[in-house]
Parts: structure tokens; C-alpha cells; sequence
């Protein structure tokens, strides 16, 4: 089987790195990321057990700070702001037709978003960071037929 599934999703996913060579922290903050996905599958009975890949968009904050220099960089001073960001989804799942129209699914998701860099305001230097997060979630679907 195969089909098309697009979701959205509000998040508090926040993630923090540490860099061991710059002393410095970055953190990255998503409110909100939807995905457009293609699906591909074997029923076997009232199972799908399926792949998934596409598109995805996130709405993201970042921050930059080192700590005892007084530098930081975020939600008020501006590194990259609220950005909304494009990258790419993939994951597996499975789905199990309760009744009529009605599903029940598990799903694993691994979103992976370009990198960002800029000119550290510090010294020369140019920073480069990556997001990207690893999703498993449980969903209840309705099916239009």
C-alpha cells in the first residue's frame, strides 16, 4: 500500500550542546514542525507496517552564549532569531485498523535540519550548528474514504 500523510505538531523539544574547543553553548528550541510524507507499506490483515520519508518544517529558536564572557546570544539577541527551517524526515511505523475508519499507529520519525553558521561576534571564528531530533510517537488516525 502507499499513500500521502502530512501532520503538525506543537513541541517543546529543546536540545543543548556543549563545544569543548569554543567554551561555548548552544541550544535549539522548536515550538512547532509539520512534515508532508510519503508511505509505503505491507498490509497483513488489519496491519500496516510501513517506511516513511519527506519533507520537513520546523519553527525553530537558537542560542549561542559563553559563559564568564558576558557573549549571549538568543531570544532577545538575535543570532538567528525564529526561523522557520526546511529539512528532510524519514522513519517506520505500523498501523492497526480498530474499526471502521479508525486507526491506531506507532511511529518512529528522525528529523534532520541543514546547518547553520555564522561569524562569532568573539573572534574570527565561524560556527556551524546542526539540528535535528529523533521522534517516536503513538497516534489515534481517522480515515476519509
Amino acid at each position: 500500500m502507499i499513500g500521502i500523510e502530512g501532520d503538525g505538531n506543537w513541541s517543546s523539544y529543546k536540545k543543548t550542546s556543549y563545544n569543548s574547543y569554543e567554551k561555548s553553548y548552544y541550544s535549539s528550541q522548536w515550538d512547532w514542525f509539520a512534515t508532508i510524507r510519503a508511505r509505503a507499506g505491507l498490509a497483513v490483515g488489519n496491519t500496516l507496517i510501513y517506511g516513511t520519508a519527506g519533507v520537513a518544517f520546523v519553527e525553530s529558536k537558537n542560542n549561542l552564549w559563553y559563559p564568564g564572557s558576558g557573549y549571549y546570544c538568543g531570544y532577545y539577541q538575535t543570532c538567528f532569531g525564529a526561523s522557520t527551517n526546511t529539512g528532510f524526515t524519514a522513519g517506520v511505523g505500523a498501523e492497526y485498523m480498530v474499526s471502521g475508519n479508525w486507526s491506531v499507529k506507532a511511529e518512529y520519525l528522525y528529523i534532520n535540519l541543514p546547518s547553520k553558521s555564522f561569524t562569532d561576534m568573539t573572534g574570527p571564528n565561524n560556527i556551524s550548528f546542526k539540528d535535528d531530533a529523533h521522534i517516536a510517537r503513538l497516534g489515534i488516525n481517522y480515515h476519509f474514504r
